[in-house]
């Protein structure tokens, strides 16, 4: 029996092998992490929102099998410093990537893109990446959509830790096709041009950002089939990031559901219904491939909603680019393989969490010099539970240099262009509508110190 038994397990890892699928012990998962760009933390319909139920379906079905943290935040208020922390796990301003690239730097023709200066801007060549480190734990990686993490060809995603890479290089670019991209007149060459690993998509193969998007995330996963490998795919949509550009028959539908919306505000539900009904075709073919039951999701968006491209961040105060709730917290869900069911939690997490999450579901070794946490034990609980946590923000914000930081339940704000500084209880006021300063002097004076010393700890910008 004991000889029956072991030919028929020899014959089927065999088999399996041979079909591309070798029976392995404690396969790591794949892993799939879906970012939207500038999403209003109320512009879903698993956040509460009723009415996006219509426009958010998918993503809607994906958290009833999710952890959904209702308490997630990022690591900056703005994009490139957002997506620098989160392909890290470290605080972005570690090696000087504080701020967005200088605005006068994105615009064409400048002097400054003459001389080799902009060629620093980016994540430095000696950090490790999401990529790199797993691609060292036997992964294949790509990247698909907007990186805005370097222009210059040391930094392109394939110098960077990634096998493939569709998209493009800087923070955003039109969503219908534009001819100009593909010339050379523009100094970085290429920065908005689609690109397919080494070679220029012609714009005449663009239809809608979005679609394309999504087109070559289902292909990639169609082709990762196979694969003995596990894969890690980064979706990094623009959607709902302006320009406000959205499809007119997306545009007829939202109207249907919201129709005293102002037109802003129904291209910006345009933008997001199209990028969930792409999420429905990606995750559709993690099923009709059978790589849904070993797949690792997470979703979220790299900072709140914009207030120039008619988001909404319901409860939290402010929005993209400041210091408050509406900056940084942000819709945050992970999907472990075979969950069938919703856990809310309320631990406070980061993205920052999610390479050493990453690492340790790839039972690779996670770097001492990470910042963020194994979140695994809060996604295999049953039950909610949480523990204290400390996180830190540096950046520039419309209400100029600012400094914050969450500590548990606590909250401290100091911006150039505030009166004073501010204190905020989250757990009773998550609208940061009262400023606890002067009623908690010591508290805040507790919280100054703690930030005075993890800010002198990091270096200056370089840029």
């Amino acid at each position: 029996m004991n000889i029956l038994k072991s030919s028929f397990l020899t014959l089927t890892g065999l088999f399996f092998s041979l079909m591309g699928k070798p029976l392995q012990a404690n396969q790591p998962p794949n892993i799939l992490v879906i970012m939207a760009d500038d999403a209003g933390y109320n512009d879903f319909g698993f956040q509460g929102n009723e009415i996006f139920k219509k426009i958010t379906p998918n993503l809607d079905e994906l958290a009833a099998k999710s952890s959904l943290f209702t308490q997630g935040y990022v690591s900056a208020s703005v994009c490139g410093p957002s997506r620098a922390g989160f392909i890290t796990g470290k605080h972005q301003q570690r090696f000087g990537y504080q701020e967005n690239f200088p605005q006068h730097w994105s615009e064409v023709p400048d002097i400054i893109w003459k001389s080799e200066k902009w060629k620093q801007l980016g994540v430095p060549k000696d950090e490790s990446t999401i990529g790199s480190l797993l691609q060292a734990a036997g992964y294949n990686t790509a990247v698909v959509g907007k990186w805005h993490l370097g222009y210059s060809q040391e930094h392109f995603p394939t110098e960077r830790g990634f096998d493939y890479f569709y998209g493009f290089r800087s923070g955003s670019r039109s969503y219908f096709p534009k001819a100009s991209y593909n010339t050379t007149s523009a100094i970085p060459e290429k920065y908005q041009s689609i690109e397919e690993n080494d070679q220029l998509v012609s714009e005449s193969e663009i239809t809608y950002l979005t679609d394309n998007l999504s087109d070559k995330a289902v292909s990639y996963i169609q082709n990762q089939k196979n694969e003995k490998a596990p894969f890690f795919l980064f979706l990094s949509y623009t959607a709902p990031h302006s320009p406000m550009q959205a499809l007119k028959q997306d545009i007829n539908s939202v109207r249907a559901w919201i129709p005293d919306a102002s037109q802003i505000r129904l291209k910006y539900s345009a933008m997001l219904y199209r990028m969930d009904l792409g999420i429905g075709r990606v995750l559709d073919e993690l099923s009709k491939s059978d790589q849904m039951k070993n797949t690792m999701i997470v979703f979220l968006s790299d900072n709140g909603g914009s207030m120039k491209n008619g988001s909404d961040n319901g409860i939290l105060k402010r929005s993209k680019w400041s210091p408050y709730e509406g900056g940084v917290r942000v819709p945050f869900l992970i999907h472990m393989p075979g969950q069938e069911k919703s856990l809310i939690c309320e631990q406070v997490i980061s993205s920052l969490d999610l390479l050493p999450t990453f690492l340790a579901q790839a039972n690779a070794e996670i770097p001492s010099d990470l910042d963020g946490i194994d979140l695994s034990p809060f996604l295999e609980a049953e039950e909610n539970k949480t523990f204290h946590r400390t996180l830190y923000w540096r950046e520039n914000t419309f209400v100029g240099p600012s400094r914050f930081m969450r500590s548990g339940n606590e909250k401290y704000v100091s911006a150039d262009k505030n009166i004073e500084d501010e204190f905020f209880h989250l757990h009773s006021d998550i609208s940061e509508s009262n400023n606890l300063s002067s009623a908690y002097p010591e508290r805040l004076t507790d919280l100054k110190k703690k930030y005075k010393a993890w800010s002198l700890s990091m270096p200056k910008p370089r840029w």
